[in-house]
This record gives structure tokens, C-alpha cells and sequence, in this order.
């Protein structure tokens, strides 16, 4: 049977023992969560192409060239194809997740080469979506506790590649 995600956080400790008996332990949490990935090639010569909204959203409504399941979001980084099947240059995705967050100010943090959109229960919370080398971004969102979906576009055009998404919550 396949195990369902949870979307939780699932506490971890390990106890490392060294060559001279000194002991030291290490917590903290993993995340278990899938991402659902939805992947598109694309193409427009138009310098305008990050403007055209809806040509945007008849993509992602579209069938994608690959779908899966990850643990993580997909690590883009340089100028190769990010996976089996999915063009160098001009590819993008999107990708969805839930998790349970407690109540709080969470500051999303994200690095992309190029466009990039990071949703929280469908709502902005960072929007660069421009042809542009790699910058950061960051935005603030208030969340009640318990379920929310992650939700993030990102798009390729051609030469170098970054993405990094993160988040955590803002000191009380």
C-alpha cells in the first residue's frame, strides 16, 4: 500500500557517540509531504511572454509533457534538463503541496533565474514572474494553524537556471 502524506512535521533525534565517548544529540524535524509536479515546455520569441496571463494560465490547464510525485521541489540548478523528458531551455512547472503550519507570520523565501510565483492557499505571496537572472524574493503571509497548499510556478527560458523555495515562521 502506498502511504498518503501527511503534510506534517515528524520529530527526529539521533544520538551520536564519538571515538572518545563524548555524546551529542541532534533533533529536529522532517517534513512529510509530496509535491505534486505538473511539467510544460513552452516557447514564444514575444519579449512580452511573462505578460500574457492567460496564455499562461491555457498552458497550466493543459496537459503537461510529465507529471510525478516528489518528496521535495524539483532542484533546478544550471543548464541542464532538470529530469527525464523535460527540455534544457524553455520548460515550467507546477507544483502543489499541504502542510500543516501553527498559527503564526511565516516570511517565504525563494531564489529564481527566471519567473517564479509562490501561493499560499491561492493567494501571492511572492510574484516575480519576469525573464530575469538570479534574484531573491521574499514575502509575508499570516496563517491560521493547521492545513494549508503550497502552491509554485516557476518557467525557464534559456542559459542558467535556479530555483530554492523556503519558508519559516517570523520570531513572535
Amino acid at each position: 500500500p502506498t502511504k498518503e502524506p501527511t503534510g506534517d512535521w515528524k520529530p527526529y533525534r539521533i544520538q551520536v557517540i564519538g571515538t572518545a565517548g563524548e555524546r551529542q544529540t541532534i533533533s529536529g524535524r522532517f517534513l512529510d509531504a509530496d509535491w505534486h509536479v505538473r511539467w510544460f515546455e513552452w516557447f514564444r520569441q514575444d519579449p512580452d511572454a511573462y505578460a500574457d496571463a492567460e496564455a499562461w494560465k491555457t498552458l497550466f490547464a493543459g496537459p503537461p509533457i510529465r507529471e510525478e510525485k516528489l518528496p521535495a521541489l524539483p532542484n533546478i540548478q544550471g543548464y541542464a534538463s532538470p529530469g527525464t523528458g523535460i527540455p534544457g531551455a524553455y520548460f515550467a512547472f507546477v507544483a502543489t503541496t499541504q502542510i500543516k503550519f501553527e498559527a503564526g507570520t511565516y516570511r517565504f523565501n525563494s531564489l529564481s533565474d527566471d519567473g517564479i510565483r509562490v501561493l499560499v492557499d491561492g493567494k501571492p505571496v511572492i510574484d516575480n514572474w519576469t525573464h530575469h537572472a538570479g534574484t531573491n524574493d521574499t514575502g509575508l503571509v499570516t496563517l491560521t494553524k493547521g492545513l494549508h497548499t503550497i502552491e509554485v510556478n516557476y518557467c525557464q527560458e534559456n542559459g542558467a537556471a535556479a530555483l530554492a523555495v523556503s519558508w519559516a515562521k517570523e520570531s513572535p
